[in-house]
């Protein structure tokens, strides 16, 4: 458990989780099944086009793959093989990531409400998140069908803090993907990066946010472990 990057912040009034490589593992899921539709469909640099996707809502995605593809009908096709792939494989159990249920439990304690901001579809992510036994856990989930613009952009962190009645910077964000952390960055929040698939470059750890090594860091991070004993 390790706080790799830390910056001065304080107790927030309120946190938002990214979802997928933040409190689930599913971003594998996403990568493989992306990985067997592009063989479907003869793409060879599948890997670069799904890190630029990372984060991003359903209109976000389909503006990268027609820019990557250079034609519409063909990223929505690919898009909609995707979802399916990806449907097949979900059909397995999926994990929680390691210390999402002790930093809830510190949240609690300290009476600190806490919201799901994920560039998924809220119906998806719901699914999901029962899927996992989490269903229960929030009760405010803010999908990427939400807002018009996905991350970078902030719209859906300044969305979530609205839905759960705090001023955006007093809020934190726990986030794993560059997309997601310059979107709670742009949002005006302290922003906490779990780092999932994509080790962040030097250059992009400058950026004025946390990085922790786990969720297991975040009740320290957040200066809860003090209050909580």
């Amino acid at each position: 458990m390790k706080v790799l990057t830390q910056r001065k912040s304080v107790t927030p009034k309120a946190v938002i989780f990214d979802m997928d490589g933040l409190l689930i593992d599913s971003e594998q899921v996403y990568f493989k099944s992306f990985k067997q539709t592009s063989s479907i469909f003869n793409v060879t640099n599948c890997d670069d086009i799904f890190f630029k996707i990372l984060g991003q809502n359903h209109v976000g995605t389909l503006k990268i793959l027609s820019t990557e593809f250079g034609c519409s009908d063909f990223s929505r096709q690919f898009e909609k093989q995707w979802s399916l792939e990806a449907h097949k494989l979900f059909q397995h159990p999926i994990d929680i990531k390691p210390g999402v249920h002790d930093l809830l439990i510190a949240l609690d304690r300290q009476r600190i409400p806490y919201a799901v901001a994920t560039g998924n579809m809220t119906e998806t992510a719901m699914l999901l998140l029962q899927k996992c036994g989490l269903g229960s856990v929030f009760s405010i989930i803010i999908g990427g069908d939400q807002v018009e613009n996905g991350k970078p952009e902030p719209d859906i962190y300044l969305k979530a803090a609205e839905a759960l009645h705090i001023r955006p910077g007093h809020c934190a964000v726990f986030e794993d993907s560059e997309n997601g952390v310059r979107a709670g960055l742009a949002a005006g929040m302290s922003v906490f990066q779990v780092p999932d698939m994509v080790e962040p470059t030097d250059e992009f750890r400058n950026l004025g946010h946390t990085i922790l090594d786990s969720l297991r860091a975040g009740p320290m991070a957040l200066g809860l472990e003090a209050k909580n004993r």
